[in-house]
């Protein structure tokens, strides 16, 4: 098993608390929620980060107000 450095864990206890939040559809200052970056980071966290906000019902069909991405 990889080590996973110790702000791994420490982002992932702030993801399940966002999860367990009503604050799970918050966007940020260019429009993403979670979701988005969920899907553009293409690492197997991010896609466990993903099948967990699915589960917790966030909005699938949000669209960033933001230029790029």
């Amino acid at each position: 098993m990889k080590a996973r450095p110790f702000l791994y864990y420490l982002d992932l206890v702030l993801f399940v608390c966002l999860v367990d939040s009503e604050n799970i559809n918050q966007v940020d200052g260019l429009g993403r929620n979670a979701v988005m970056y969920c899907v553009r980071g293409q690492s197997p966290e991010h896609d466990e980060c993903l099948e967990m906000l699915i589960k917790a019902n966030a909005d699938l069909n949000h669209q960033a107000t933001g230029k790029n991405f």
